[in-house]
């Protein structure tokens, strides 16, 4: 593999697939967050019969989750560098992104 060398990872390499591996935990679990409190919100609003446009910023804010863990989750599977580095940005940014 072109990260290795005699056997052993190249020390960028493995951080570069920490942050992917930080990035896609990450993002998995705020979808799941973002869902559970778009669950709670729509109880709320079925109870007190009042509408709020906050379960369609989760719900966005969902979607660019999902996308941001997809990403990492190629960036990780993919096998060459190059291609990894250019991953890696993309959900950096849909993460960071408001």
């Amino acid at each position: 593999m072109k990260g290795e060398t005699n056997g052993q990872r190249d020390p960028n390499t493995h951080l570069e697939q920490d942050l992917c591996i930080h990035i896609f935990t990450v993002s998995s679990a705020m979808v799941g967050v973002c869902l559970t409190v778009i669950g709670l919100i729509r109880v709320v609003i079925t109870l007190g019969n009042a509408d709020t446009l906050a379960d369609d910023f989760l719900a966005a804010d969902s979607v660019l989750f999902l996308v941001s863990c997809l990403l990492s989750y190629w960036a990780l599977r993919s096998r060459s560098l190059r291609r990894m580095h250019r991953l890696e940005k993309s959900p950096m940014e849909y993460s960071l992104s408001p």
